[in-house]
């Protein structure tokens, strides 16, 4: 056998029809003999964040060798109805230098059912990285979260027979090819299921079914909606921006539109975590927590509540 050492750069190409790195993406290499129709796995690594990898692996002598990139991590794993992840693979090599350079590939996710599934993946690493780095946060589930990427038959439990975007407690979302490209979907998704693995997969009550941004429902719906809310507001916008906005609603100016009912509409708990987070002072608003990470950190390790009044004594305290 021959010990390879194995470089290359892996990108994914955007609707955007421009090129961007594959962080957090899997690299593995694959060995066969010739004579075989059976590859064996050697090595597996991540993809860092320039889009750069490296494997080191043993090859036996006469083996053929592939490498292979795979849309997945130990967060989350977009995949088909079917169960199956996402994987390009490159040419197969009848022979390789001890030190090989595999050179630069790409997969395309700019169009047919793949299209969106780029950046799907990007948002998800954005979020994890920023949890993870920035709030000292682990946002992992026991088990990795499955994403059904595109759904195009399942209406999330509506009964209207319209494929949606939406997150069970089992580790399970689902997401719509139009919601790939809306900003915010994919964390505020994966945001639910942070939160169901912190609350021991329990939710309030009637605290299901369908909702609006500038609607009034149950005070559990628009508190398990407003902290998804929260999160892709956190993660896109800076503390000092005093214009942050959670799909299309500034939620530093709440719309007239929006049902002011205490603790039943999603915009205001969304609001009401974010200005526990900024700097930006307005009126009284001038409270912040200096930790990056204190907001999400006490909602998600206070454990289940039932609403967002219910939340009032822990965070004074």
């Amino acid at each position: 056998a021959t010990t390879i050492t194995a470089r290359g750069k892996f990108s994914w190409l955007g609707t955007d029809n421009h090129y961007h790195k594959a962080f957090g993406w899997r690299v593995r290499a694959w060995t066969k003999r010739n004579s075989s129709s059976s590859w064996k796995k050697r090595a597996e690594d991540w993809i860092q964040w320039d889009g750069s990898w490296k494997l080191q692996f043993s090859r036996p002598n006469g083996h053929k060798v592939k490498f292979q990139y795979i849309a997945s991590n130990r967060f989350f794993k977009p995949q088909n109805n079917s169960g199956d992840s996402y994987r390009w693979v490159g040419p197969e090599h009848a022979n390789i230098a001890s030190v090989h350079n595999e050179g630069s590939w790409f997969a395309n996710t700019s169009s047919g059912n793949v299209r969106g599934l780029g950046e799907v993946y990007h948002e998800g690493m954005q979020l994890w990285s920023k949890l993870y780095w920035q709030a000292s946060i682990n946002p992992l589930r026991n088990k990795q979260i499955k994403i059904f990427f595109p759904n195009l038959s399942y209406d999330c439990g509506s009964g209207s027979g319209n494929p949606w975007s939406c997150a069970s407690t089992d580790g399970r979302i689902w997401l719509i090819p139009a919601h790939a490209l809306t900003q915010g979907v994919t964390a505020h998704e994966l945001a639910h299921q942070i939160n169901y693995e912190f609350w021991n997969n329990q939710r309030p009550p009637n605290s299901g079914g369908s909702h609006t941004l500038t609607g009034c429902f149950t005070k559990g719906l628009a508190l398990l909606e407003g902290f998804a809310n929260f999160i892709t507001v956190w993660l896109y916008n800076n503390r000092s921006n005093s214009t942050p906005s959670s799909f299309g609603i500034n939620i530093e100016t709440l719309p007239a539109s929006v049902c002011t009912n205490i603790g039943r509409n999603e915009s205001y708990v969304a609001a009401t975590f974010w200005d526990l987070h900024d700097k930006h002072t307005d009126n009284s608003d001038n409270l912040w927590f200096t930790h990056p990470g204190a907001v999400a950190g006490i909602y998600l390790r206070s454990r289940k509540k039932n609403s967002m009044q219910a939340f009032r004594t822990t965070y004074r305290n």
